[in-house]
């Protein structure tokens, strides 16, 4: 009776676990398609509006404690698309960026700017991609949210649209770095940053 109890036991722990890596797997392998053609930016032609940066081929590497750079959001296709059919479409934030752990932080936030009417002058942040919601590495990770924020359309004839990096570090020898950056337009289901 015993030895039958234990080899059930044995059992359910097996389902469980395989139910468990099924469900780890199914949320991992959850992909964003683009719907049309992204707004899309390299590390490189950010404006540094405050800090140290090297520029190394298409990426900005932090240079001294902390920088702040601005990409300039433009109209696309890939921005404005809907999904045709009533289906329901998201905006999405990707970031390819290095943060090695608890020394470096990157920071990606889609902001826009009011240009006329009663939100003139008004920033307001969009999304946002922090780093440190995502396990650190010394090598490049790309990240996308969509969900998180995502629900509103953007509208150039009366807001400007931005990317706002914010890089820091507290010591060497990794420094934070950004290779790319895009914004788009989604029909996938919704995924937001994990915490961890």
């Amino acid at each position: 009776m015993k030895n039958s109890k234990s080899k059930l036991m044995t059992g359910v722990k097996s389902l469980c676990g395989l139910a468990l890596l099924l469900v780890t797997f199914a949320v991992t392998s959850q992909a964003q398609v683009p719907i049309g053609q992204p707004w899309t930016s390299i590390g490189a032609v950010g404006t540094v509006d405050e800090g140290d940066v090297t520029f190394t081929g298409p990426i900005v590497y932090l240079e001294g404690e902390s920088a702040v750079l601005r990409y300039n959001v433009v109209s696309v296709d890939g921005v404005l698309e809907n999904a045709g059919g009533g289906a329901l479409t998201r905006t999405f934030l990707r970031a390819r960026f290095r943060d090695n752990g608890d020394n470096n932080r990157v920071i990606v936030r889609l902001k826009s700017q009011g240009l006329v009417g009663a939100n003139a002058g008004d920033i307001t942040t969009l999304m946002t991609i922090d780093s440190n919601d995502y396990p650190g590495s010394s090598s490049f990770q790309t990240r996308s949210i969509w969900c998180d924020g995502g629900a509103f359309s953007f509208d150039f004839v009366n807001n400007a649209y931005y990317v706002e990096v914010t890089m820091t570090r507290t010591t060497l020898p990794v420094t934070a770095g950004l290779a790319g950056i895009q914004v788009g337009r989604t029909a996938s289901a919704c995924i937001v940053a994990p915490t961890i």
